[in-house]
């Protein structure tokens, strides 16, 4: 689900990337999830929406200066997980949520420039990752430049 304010703002189309590994375990984590507190203040429309757990919002990083966020996914369960991508304004926004079954979680594509940005599981497959052009750029948030 995005906000379509958002999706004309930020000129950047949702894409949701899965499966960048073969592995299907479910025991790939976030462990962000599970910290107390975002590290980076949480913006209200992301904390009151209806798609996201009650104040399960991580600050992940930020890329080309789009700040990034996981949060738990409302409605589901533990391994169902969102990548939140927030612009200048609170308007900004869009997402993507998946399953967490891989490295590779869910990504955003997309954009003027084209870009691609994921959210990675804890201790992914690093060497799978680069080889396929991916480089990280904080914990679980990796960008692959076009």
């Amino acid at each position: 689900m995005m906000n379509t304010k958002s999706f004309r703002t930020a000129s950047m189309a949702l894409g949701v990337v899965l499966a960048a590994s073969a592995c299907g375990s479910t025991s790939h984590g976030l462990a962000v999830l599970d910290s107390e507190s975002s590290t980076q203040p949480v913006p209200d429309v992301i904390q009151s929406h209806e798609l996201f757990a009650d104040d399960s919002a991580r600050y992940l990083g930020e890329i080309d200066n789009y700040s990034y966020f996981a949060a738990r996914q409302a409605s589901a369960g533990d391994q169902d997980v969102c990548l939140i991508q927030v612009g200048a304004t609170s308007d900004d926004w869009l997402s993507g949520c998946s399953t967490i079954q891989s490295d590779m979680v869910v990504g955003l594509s997309g954009g003027v420039p084209q870009q691609e940005v994921a959210l990675v599981s804890d201790d992914p497959s690093t060497d799978t990752l680069e080889e396929n052009g991916w480089e990280q750029q904080a914990e679980n948030l990796w960008h692959r430049p076009n």
